[in-house]
């Protein structure tokens, strides 16, 4: 399986393979050396990353079903790499104001069918940066991303890069 030994450096060989094989939601924290004592885990600001898709769906559930259970606030990210720039003028008004609006569309649509009212925040670039960027000044707690529920589904650079990178543990769903 090519790049199998690039995903195995990123977050370890173990993790690799608990996060491909889980059904469940897996916490991690790469930046963490042991898990965190029981009493610290009270997130009271959570962020989700979603790309209105059933992975998104399935993480939005389950953080909106968190956040409700533990009184935590809930932001919804979503990135839109079409919004990232490299001029000015590289790119009209209309253009950014058509992404905006048909992202914001998929997220409304999103959040219609689980039945949330989140806060949403659209960021633009890199999908793993610019998700880690935005828990980091939004100073999230806990960020919950989705993954593939398939067993067959192998898992993406950017949960890797979000989980490498993410200031803050993150729960794939």
């Amino acid at each position: 399986m090519p790049g199998r030994g690039i995903m195995r450096c990123l977050v370890g060989s173990i993790s690799a393979k608990v996060l491909h094989d889980a059904d469940c939601p897996v916490w991690t924290g790469t930046h963490l050396t042991q898990g965190p004592p029981a009493e610290w885990i009270s997130p009271t600001k959570i962020l989700c990353a979603a790309n209105a898709d059933a992975c998104s769906e399935k993480a939005l559930a389950w953080a909106s079903s968190l956040a409700s259970g533990l009184d935590a606030a809930l932001v919804l990210v979503h990135v839109e790499p079409r919004l990232e720039s490299p001029g000015e003028d590289y790119y009209s008004r209309e253009y950014h104001e058509r992404v905006m609006a048909e992202a914001n569309g998929k997220i409304d649509e999103l959040q219609r069918v689980v039945g949330t009212r989140a806060e949403v925040t659209i960021a633009a670039g890199n999908i793993p940066q610019a998700v880690c960027r935005t828990a980091e000044r939004l100073k999230a707690d806990l960020l919950v991303i989705g993954r593939g529920s398939e067993a067959s589904v192998r898992l993406g650079l950017n949960t890797y890069g979000i989980i490498r990178e993410s200031p803050c543990p993150v729960v794939s769903v």
